[in-house]
């Protein structure tokens, strides 16, 4: 997109490390303060929500980076496999996979930074640790099925366009 030069100086720092980190933290921060004012949750709902908005947002910053890098096929999968993982938000309990998984899952897969790749293992761990150890929970499964379909689709979508 910018050949022969480098990219704009604001969008260097957009994608600085520290500034993607702040934007993660303070976009936590807002939602943690939202929840507890609407919704006023038990501990359990922060401890398992707060990290994954938190490498939603790097994951986000991360895809947006590449966004010069990728295929439209790429984005494509990147938009229906979040929305895959969103509809769980409010929708049927009954949909047999975790967001969780299949989002932490495929930003692990899909980010560029090893940084936020480790973010998201981290977050897939601690899911993984509260859903099958904690709560005997077995949307587990699902969700890696579909977080590693979505990884297949989008790492063949790479030459595809």
């Amino acid at each position: 997109a910018y050949p022969g030069m480098s990219p704009p100086p604001e969008r260097q720092m957009l994608f600085h490390p520290l500034v993607m980190l702040a934007l993660a933290g303070m976009a936590a921060l807002c939602f943690a303060l939202a929840a507890a004012v609407v919704l006023r949750p038990n501990a359990r709902f922060f401890i398992y929500n707060i990290p994954i908005g938190f490498v939603f947002v790097l994951a986000a910053l991360d895809w947006l980076s590449q966004f010069d890098r990728l295929t439209r096929a790429q984005m494509a999968v990147i938009v229906v496999t979040v929305g895959i993982a969103l509809a769980r938000i409010g929708g049927p309990a009954a949909l047999p996979y975790s967001g969780h998984t299949v989002f932490a899952l495929f930003a692990l897969g899909t980010t560029r930074r090893g940084w936020v790749r480790l973010a998201a293992a981290a977050v897939l761990a601690q899911v993984t640790v509260l859903k099958l150890i904690f709560w005997q929970d077995a949307t587990w499964f699902g969700g890696m099925l579909i977080g590693v379909v979505a990884l297949v689709v989008y790492h063949a979508a790479r030459s595809r366009d």
